[in-house]
């Protein structure tokens, strides 16, 4: 079978402002119903049937589902690294002949052209104003509904394995005549599906909390254009080869872990455990900060990490801010303001590099400037709090917070 066609994600919003219900197969639903598990969910046989009938169609008349946009144009950023493989035949099989929305509609790290005030508005004109039923294991999407709904009635569900208690969720969700609100992982794909069976306007939404709550909005309206320039980004690239044999994790890139033993007090004192790497090189942060549990993403437009998280507690870079060229670094910075929930640790080189590049041969630090440029570039980005730490001759290192 050939792959469904998949609404756009503004078309899905735009049927889910008007009325429609919806239940979204990400990743983790699609593993589950071919018999795998998923982060917040373990699989089991029931609940693999009950995500194959809303895949094949069984709950078309009541709810639109949704699952990867996988011929949008352009492409999401998201598909190669995680998406692709879900338009395989052991994956196609299972759908129906209904017509799909997006399950980006959500997510605008797979679909960065959503990130967009318009957009967002379209998705608070469900609540707003409104009384609306929220279904959720995590606090952050009730803080987002705060911002408009009329009144919230939360239903408090597990964190994990929700599917155990979805009997007595729909119980006490009822039958309300206002929008219902799910963020629960694969238990609110199905949630969403039955309540819509029974005439309630149901929208599960996942992770949209991540990406629209009005102080982040806009980080993934950044394409890696805006970023690195392609010509710059084939010299990064190169750089990687040239010098040490392998675009990815070469010996560029290799002090990030001598960090963690100042970052991790910065984040404990945020009370954050989920950092961005941004500018990760051969990726030697990552196993130190994650050996102590905190959870680590990683961006690189010099290697192939050049997909974008979702929001994290706390943007963290070494030695990268003075690589980035000086057209764009107004980008990069509100960047790393806007992806970052608490916090930012940045620590910048002051003086030329020891290497220079490979095809320009200009020196590979192509952006120094005072510790004095670097703060006011800082606080123009949006950061409340902006405080030079470490400081020499070579180095200022800068913590802050919003």
């Amino acid at each position: 079978m050939i792959y469904p066609h998949v609404h756009s994600e503004w078309q899905t919003a735009l049927y889910a402002s008007a009325g429609a219900s919806m239940a979204r197969f990400g990743d983790g639903e699609l593993r589950i119903a071919v018999g795998g598990d998923a982060v917040s969910q373990k699989g089991s046989l029931p609940l693999a049937k009950d995500l194959r009938m809303i895949l094949a169609g069984d709950y078309q008349k009541h709810c639109m589902t949704c699952i990867p946009n996988l011929e949008s144009n352009p492409p999401s950023p998201h598909l190669d690294p995680f998406y692709r493989k879900y338009g395989a035949p052991n994956f196609t099989r299972l759908y129906g002949q209904q017509m799909y929305g997006s399950t980006w509609v959500s997510r605008a790290d797979c679909a960065p052209w959503i990130d967009r005030p318009d957009y967002w508005e379209l998705f608070r004109s469900v609540w707003r104003g409104k009384a609306v039923t929220l279904v959720s294991g995590a606090p952050g999407i009730a803080c987002l509904l705060e911002e408009d709904a009329g009144a919230i009635d939360v239903i408090p569900a597990p964190i994990r394995d929700a599917y155990t208690k979805l009997g007595e969720i729909i119980e006490q969700v009822g039958r309300p005549s206002h929008p219902v609100v799910i963020s629960l992982g694969a238990a609110g794909t199905v949630l969403a599906a039955k309540l819509a069976a029974a005439g309630v306007w149901a929208l599960d939404v996942g992770h949209l909390h991540m990406f629209m709550r009005k102080g982040n909005m806009g980080a993934f309206a950044f394409t890696l254009d805006d970023f690195a320039s392609p010509e710059y980004r084939r010299e990064l690239q190169a750089a990687h080869k040239d010098h040490f044999g392998t675009p990815v994790k070469g010996k560029w890139g290799r002090s990030g872990h001598r960090h963690w033993e100042f970052v991790k007090p910065f984040c404990e004192r945020l009370g954050a455990k989920w950092v961005l790497d941004f500018g990760s090189g051969s990726e030697s942060f990552k196993p130190v900060a994650e050996a102590d549990g905190y959870r680590v993403e990683q961006f690189d437009a010099g290697t192939d990490k050049i997909a974008l998280p979702k929001q994290v507690d706390v943007s963290f870079s070494s030695d990268v801010l003075e690589h980035v060229e000086p057209e764009k670094i107004d980008n990069v910075m509100r960047f790393l303001y806007l992806i970052a929930r608490k916090g930012g640790w940045h620590k910048i080189a002051l003086k030329p590099a020891n290497k220079t590049l490979p095809i320009t041969g200009r020196n590979a630090h192509i952006l120094l400037r005072s510790p004095a440029w670097w703060l006011d570039a800082f606080y123009k980005a949006g950061w409340s709090n902006v405080a030079p730490v470490q400081e020499s001759h070579k180095h200022v290192t800068f913590e802050l917070t919003k």
